[in-house]
């Protein structure tokens, strides 16, 4: 039981209800899982979510900076993974997003 208490820290922490985790959640759950309604603009074109836990996808983002702020991939089509994730300004954010239709 003990070696798994680190795993599981940020729940003693608070960090189980912060807006980080809701996030890191539903990154996960967008490459995952085929029933998350953004599964096809995810993990339907291969992206992969490689982060082993929260506390590491937290180690390397760190806090969000406020709540204009969402996760971005700093390559569209690449990873959720070390490198490649980032806190932008949530117009950045829009401006990344793949097109999935366009108006003929």
């Amino acid at each position: 039981m003990a070696a798994s208490a680190p795993k599981r820290a940020w729940v003693h922490t608070g960090m189980s209800t912060s807006p980080e985790y809701l996030i890191y959640q539903m990154a996960k759950q967008r490459c995952t899982n085929p029933k998350s309604q953004r599964w096809y603009t995810h993990g339907a074109r291969g992206i992969k979510f490689l982060f082993k836990s929260f506390a590491e996808f937290y180690a390397e983002i760190g806090p969000r900076p406020s709540p204009e702020y969402s996760l971005e991939r700093a390559d569209n089509d690449g990873n959720y993974e070390v490198g490649n994730i980032k806190w932008g300004y949530s117009l950045g954010a829009a401006k990344k997003q793949t097109v999935l239709w366009q108006r003929v």
